[in-house]
């Protein structure tokens, strides 16, 4: 596996867009910015292209493979094989609920998946994001109808260049100061000086606002799909009431009449990014997952089983204690009755059903 760089990731970008999955990890600015911290790693082959990500304190993961769909088979009995041969977890994140459905009916039984809730990505329609019209925009075209008025003549927006990279370190000098500090901000800080960088060399777009002559927010985006741009960053001064809502506005204005959605990545899972992300009114979100190869069965239980099985029903209540478990599996538990989810030795979850009388006016 090479690591994906500025020198080779030309090599990696005709297979991102033969799978064309629309989420914001599979997008090839995206790998880049982040890989001073989150290393992305791939091989090409004739069909199709692998991709691990290295995340820190954990072993590294797939994302999901490249290629046409006919060729996603292939591809993940490749991933088997290199996981065994490079001891890397047979893990594939980042999935779509389309290659999730898939990867289900391909391999049933065999891959154990979760919902990445925080990962979703929010997606807007970008005429709406872009006229501010209809009764769910109101508060955004107040906001922005506010900022026209307060600073018109005294504002111009302009296409992103080589001219303003110096005003805007300037600028994130400022805008770092008046965040608490957190590694998130110098990682994102690392991420936009190589695209700014390396701006000529890659796929990528945006605008500024300047006002009063001095640059006050900034975009850089780029093309996750045929139809949908992703913002990688946007900063704004907090200071001038709208400016938000106007660098956003000002850039779709620039875009061709063939970009329908905007992808505007996930929330994290932080309270107030949620808030404002919903707040703009997505049109639709999209689910992620998780996965890992984890080959499951389902069986009835039996005495090899019946200490893993309390051990589980003890962790899952927790009301529950040892005099009580004992009470229950001495007087009630059948293992004729309980069915079991399992994958190798390890017990993931069961089904007890309890046989009971009902009884109707004293009648069973």
């Amino acid at each position: 596996m090479e690591r994906l760089t500025i020198e080779n990731y030309k090599q990696l970008e005709p297979y991102i867009k033969d799978a064309d999955y629309n989420e914001y990890n599979s997008n090839i600015v995206t790998m880049l910015m982040w890989q001073g911290s989150y290393p992305v790693y791939f091989s090409c082959y004739e069909h199709f292209a692998l991709v691990y990500n290295k995340m820190p304190h954990r072993e590294p993961v797939w994302l999901m493979p490249y290629c046409k769909k006919e060729y996603r088979k292939e591809a993940v009995d490749k991933k088997k094989e290199l996981s065994e041969q490079e001891h890397i977890s047979f893990e594939i994140h980042s999935m779509i609920k389309e290659f999730k459905d898939w990867l289900q009916e391909t391999y049933p039984n065999e891959f154990l998946i979760w919902d990445c809730y925080n990962a979703r990505d929010y997606i807007y329609d970008r005429k709406q994001q872009e006229t501010l019209a209809g009764k769910k925009m109101q508060k955004r075209r107040n906001h922005f109808h506010a900022f026209e008025k307060e600073y018109e003549g005294r504002y111009h927006y302009k296409t992103l260049d080589k001219e303003d990279i110096p005003h805007i370190y300037e600028f994130l000098a400022y805008w770092k100061k008046q965040k608490e500090a957190m590694d998130s901000i110098d990682v994102e800080e690392e991420g936009i000086h190589f695209l700014l960088e390396h701006m000529e060399e890659l796929p990528i777009m945006g605008g500024c606002i300047y006002i009063d002559g001095k640059l006050e927010a900034f975009n850089i985006t780029s093309l996750v799909s045929h139809d949908t741009i992703q913002i990688h960053v946007e900063k704004a001064n907090r200071a001038y009431r709208g400016l938000y809502i106007a660098i956003l506005k000002c850039y779709l204005e620039t875009l061709p009449d063939t970009i329908r959605y905007l992808n505007r990545e996930d929330d994290m899972g932080l309270p107030e990014l949620r808030k404002a992300k919903s707040d703009m009114q997505p049109v639709y979100k999209i689910q992620k997952f998780g996965s890992c190869y984890q080959p499951l069965k389902i069986h009835q239980a039996d005495a090899h089983w019946k200490d893993a099985v309390m051990q589980l029903w003890e962790t899952s209540f927790a009301d529950e204690t040892k005099a009580s478990s004992q009470y229950y599996f001495t007087h009630f538990y059948h293992e004729e009755n309980t069915w079991l989810l399992t994958s190798q030795q390890e017990l993931i979850s069961m089904l007890q059903l309890r046989p009971m009388d009902i009884s109707l006016d004293v009648k069973k």
